[in-house]
């Protein structure tokens, strides 16, 4: 790397692979700043198409090295302002894109060589690279490679992603998977796992070659070792770490990895829907059938026992613990079918720690809790290792066991009633089969309710992602970046996260004004006013006019490019769709560009994003419209780069449902939160602000499909008289910063 490539960042020498533009270096800039003090975390917005991940890479591992550097001269005694000291840390910082090595008097030495000169090698800070998902991560990976940066780095992954092993790795579901897995290796006869002992020392590229998930996988089938505990084994080793959220959000996945978090510094990409992510792995819902079923799970394995099945694996519970267990199961179904409820549809909310009186009924206290875990965890492995019997995958005890770990944590004791809720209601009734691989016994849950009486759902809402996010600032990491192409608006975040953000930046986008159209349109071609709000939703005029200018919009875009079309919800999309085929504007959209729907079912979401991509590269294509909803998938992190989102259009404003209790809860939990904000200087955000910011943020995602690289162009269409209030009142947009910021500068009227 020239000196071209490298720049000096608040000290710091900065090795990047480009020229960069002005905005990437003032990212880097406040990376660097909020690592330099510990405890100083920082909240960072900047664009799709700025180089945002590249930025979050260069300049952590530019300040990591001289944070490694630093330790060493203060082993030596030297100070950084003597000459020597300066010296060593220049000369260090001036080989920053090369493989990290130990410095002793301005020549390198090998990493072990330190202590033959009297000094322990430095221990610089571990960096953890956390995001949504592993593709989202192998590409994070490439990125690394494109950089002159040259750290260890590990990537963790599932048993899913990593399994090598040619008959494990054909079990159905995440739970029977492990436990075939786990059998495997107790009993010595995975021969991928024996041969982990040492592979590291032996290839060193697992290490040192930044290899990405389908990489590592490739290393395991040719050198017949396991990936998934070889990447357990080189974290250890690690300078940067990679894996999902959940590893950190989940209790019991960030306890198996407890060593890893102490003095490092995570970064959170894709850092949007943290808090929602972090309110969710605090909360549980649970039903009178899952309640059942664990009952029939645990009637199983009593079962089990009795046939006299030997167990290698796992100590299995007892006849004893079974029947405990069971009547503990019981007495928590009888209590929750005894709880009053109210209203139609029946329901009831209660305090959070109403919870705790529930589970006492049942004859589960704080001091037992432990041992009801215990005795829930031998019979999940029981069944987990019978699972050549039939058993489902995915047992109801975990959801049981899940729900004890959020209740029982004596961090949230203290501010139960404060920080959750617990809400009562009748259960929805299933449609279809239960999901899931079916016992070969035909397991089904057998209800003990009175005549008449209708079965009941339990939901524990955590109404602060501050509960997560404090369990993990407890583990000692040192500082925590939340970054995002979209985290506006941002006024909320201190007060959802219950920390402070000393660094703040919502970064500008390199594109020119002329790559961008962004308008507000409040009229449709028949001149019809376009507002899809509730009390609007029937007005058959206004939804056939969007139609008419979807017409118009896929006739204007050119041939073999995609059109990207995001309603506020599934059923404004089932409606308006409804509609269209019912009249002429379906056909006419058709003529224009091949239609293709956001699918519900999971499973088709991959199999609709590749017909639609193939369908815009396909020659003599007039292209396609793709139709997705606001909050879905097709809104999160696909890049539909270049042709295949030449235009989106927003056809509405996707407020969370306004009667939904937890929507409900939750405006009035930020309610009460603005005096303890406002006392602690927090930017206090009211229910209503926050309502409205959980729509911004989803149209945010939405709009953010349009540009993905410096070269790439397109048109955003807000298609809602609404949007005007965000967009073009500058009182309105400067005191509740709503879209991005910088979308505002492009949007015309």
């Amino acid at each position: 790397m020239t000196a071209v490539g490298e720049y000096e960042l608040r000290g710091v020498h900065v090795a990047f692979p480009f020229e960069p533009y002005p905005s990437q270096l003032v990212f880097m800039d406040r990376v660097i700043e909020a690592l330099q003090a510990p405890h100083r975390n920082a909240l960072l917005e900047s664009p799709t198409g700025t180089g945002k991940t590249l930025c979050l890479l260069c300049a952590s591992l530019a300040w990591r090295q001289m944070h490694k550097a630093q330790r060493q001269v203060d082993q030596l005694g030297l100070a950084p302002v003597t000459a020597q000291g300066a010296a060593m840390l220049k000369q260090l910082a001036a080989g920053a894109g090369g493989r990290e090595r130990e410095w002793l008097g301005g020549r390198a030495v090998a990493p072990e060589a330190p202590a033959q000169f009297g000094m322990a090698p430095a221990v610089a800070c571990r960096i953890i690279y956390v995001s949504r998902t592993h593709g989202q991560l192998s590409q994070v990976v490439r990125e690394l490679r494109n950089t002159t940066y040259r750290p260890n780095v590990s990537i963790l992954g599932s048993r899913q992603q990593y399994c090598v092993h040619h008959d494990v790795k054909k079990v159905p579901g995440g739970q029977r998977q492990n436990a075939q897995c786990q059998k495997l290796v107790a009993t010595q006869s995975c021969q991928f796992h024996r041969n982990v002992v040492d592979h590291k020392y032996q290839h060193k590229e697992v290490l040192t070659d930044a290899l990405d998930i389908e990489d590592l996988v490739k290393h395991g089938e040719k050198h017949k070792v396991c990936p998934y505990y070889l990447t357990r084994d080189t974290a250890n080793d690690a300078d940067v770490i990679f894996m999902p959220y959940n590893y950190l959000t989940d209790p019991a996945s960030r306890k198996s990895l407890a060593h890893l978090w102490k003095d490092s510094v995570v970064i959170f990409d894709e850092a949007h829907n943290m808090e929602s992510i972090c309110s969710e792995a605090a909360s549980f819902d649970l039903t009178h059938t899952d309640i059942a079923m664990c009952v029939t799970e645990v009637d199983r394995c009593t079962s089990i026992k009795e046939s006299g099945i030997e167990f290698t694996t796992t100590e299995p519970a007892t006849q004893e613990e079974l029947s405990i267990l069971k009547i503990i199961l019981r007495s928590f179904e009888d209590a929750l079918a005894a709880l009053p409820l109210k209203g139609s549809p029946a329901s009831a909310t209660f305090p959070g720690c109403k919870i705790y009186e529930l589970f006492e009924t049942a004859g589960v206290k704080h001091d037992n809790a432990t041992e009801l875990f215990a005795m829930v965890s031998k019979t999940m492995s029981m069944l987990a290792e019978a699972q050549g019997a039939g058993i489902q995958a995915n047992p109801s005890l975990k959801k049981f066991s899940d729900a004890l770990e959020a209740v029982f944590k004596a961090s949230d004791m203290a501010n139960c009633n404060r920080l959750y809720k617990m809400h009562i209601t009748e259960e929805p009734e299933r449609k279809g089969k239960r999901a899931g691989p079916q016992s070969i016994t035909d397991l089904q849950p057998t209800l003990t309710l009175k005549p008449g009486q209708k079965p009941r759902q339990i939901g524990y809402w955590c109404f602060s992602a501050g509960v997560t996010m404090k369990e993990i600032l407890d583990q000692g990491v040192r500082n925590v970046v939340l970054a995002s192409g979209t985290l506006s608006p941002m006024s909320s975040w201190a007060t959802e996260m219950q920390m402070n953000f000393e660094v703040k930046l919502e970064n500008k986008h390199v594109i020119r004004e002329d790559q961008l159209l962004a308008a507000v349109v409040r009229k449709g071609p028949s001149g019809v006013t376009l507002n899809s709000s509730y009390k609007n939703r029937e007005n058959v005029q206004s939804v056939d006019d969007l139609g008419n200018l979807i017409v118009n919009v896929c006739r204007i875009v050119p041939a073999n490019s995609g059109v990207l079309v995001f309603f506020p919800s599934y059923a404004a999309l089932t409606a308006g769709t409804e509609r269209w085929k019912q009249g002429s504007v379906w056909d006419r959209i058709s003529k224009q560009k091949q239609i293709f729907i956001e699918p519900r079912e999971s499973g088709s979401f991959k199999m609709t994003i590749c017909a639609y991509t193939d369908e815009v590269d396909r020659a003599g294509s007039n292209g396609a419209v793709l139709m997705a909803v606001c909050r879905g998938k097709m809104s999160e992190g696909i890049d539909f780069a270049d042709r295949h989102g030449r235009a989106v259009i927003v056809t509405g404003i996707p407020f969370p449902a306004a009667f939904d209790p937890r929507v409900v809860l939750k405006k009035a939990f930020m309610d009460e939160l603005m005096p303890e904000a406002r006392a602690e200087g927090r930017e206090a955000v009211s229910g209503e602000q926050w309502y409205i910011q959980q729509a911004a943020r989803a149209v945010n995602q939405a709009i953010g499909r349009v540009i993905r690289h410096r070269n790439d162009y397109g048109v955003i269409l807000l298609c809602d008289e609404r949007f005007a209030n965000w967009t073009k009142q500058a009182k309105f947009l400067k005191k509740s910063n709503v879209l991005v910021h910088w979308c505002c500068k492009f949007i015309v009227y």
